[in-house]
């Protein structure tokens, strides 16, 4: 019998830094223009669960997609690595026609 528990809060990632690196670079490479970094995180935990790196038990269902504050701090770095190399830069404004929330980070690929 599988239960299924309800979690709610950040999710529990076992990526390493270099796997979090590569699945940016992956969704990045997929973008047409422009991006968001909650739709980065919404990638990285959907892949998470696709490869079975979710910490905890393999029948706990998340409620949220959140991205712990480490893994923020991760994502963030590279983040900051591709717009000093040029990769991507910061788009400021508003941008209502893309659906992106409010206080949400947009990027666009250089």
């Amino acid at each position: 019998m599988m239960y299924k528990i309800s979690e709610s809060g950040p999710v529990p990632l076992t990526y390493t830094d270099i796997e979090i690196h590569q699945l940016i670079d992956d969704f990045i490479k997929e973008s047409k223009g422009e991006f968001s970094y909650k739709r980065i995180c919404d990638y990285i935990v959907s892949m998470a669960k696709q490869d079975g790196k979710l910490e905890g038990a393999p029948y706990a269902e998340y409620r949220s997609f959140e991205i712990s504050i480490s893994d923020g701090y991760t994502i963030s770095r590279v983040l900051w690595e591709k717009i000093w190399n040029k990769e991507i830069i910061i788009a400021f404004g508003e941008n209502s026609y893309r659906g992106y929330s409010n206080g949400d980070t947009r990027f666009i690929k250089v």
